[in-house]
């Protein structure tokens, strides 16, 4: 959801954080058809990537920060950058260990480090790229793509 009000910017106004890791966003002027792409995906990682992470300037909430950086991170895995994610895992651990949710979220994260570790071969980093990474399910993506309205 935030990647895509994010690139739909122009169109949405950011009313709020809620609670585990979601936002509100009010609608300022319909979404023409052609400013939603036809998978966010397509987009690829460093676009996406800066969507989400220019939506995080937005918070100065430890708690806030930290869901969202976790979140950053899961998008790097779905999309087999793997350095990355570990960097990113390292950073909400370091940073954020104090928040209590924060902390269950790196907990999750670091289960999906050793999930892939167990079922993939390690990268340059020691952390497991399993192939093809890119065939992941990316249900965070889908359902908020598929939630956008239209006019």
């Amino acid at each position: 959801m935030i990647v895509t009000h994010e690139l739909l910017h122009d169109y949405f106004e950011y009313v709020g954080f809620v609670r585990w890791n979601s936002a509100v966003f009010r609608c300022v002027k319909p979404v023409p058809a052609e400013a939603i792409p036809a998978s966010l995906r397509d987009l690829g990682l460093a676009q996406l990537s800066r969507l989400m992470r220019r939506h995080i300037a937005r918070y100065e909430l430890p708690y806030q920060c930290g869901m969202l950086l976790c979140a950053l991170a899961f998008l790097h895995l779905d999309f087999g950058s793997i350095d990355e994610a570990c960097r990113i895992y390292s950073e909400v651990s370091a940073r954020y260990a104090s928040e209590f949710w924060v902390a269950e979220a790196t907990k999750d994260l670091a289960a999906e480090l050793r999930r892939l570790e167990q079922r993939g071969q390690t990268d340059s980093s020691g952390w497991v790229r399993e192939e093809p990474v890119a065939q992941a399910p990316d249900t965070a993506i889908i359902l908020f793509q598929r939630s956008l309205p239209t006019f």
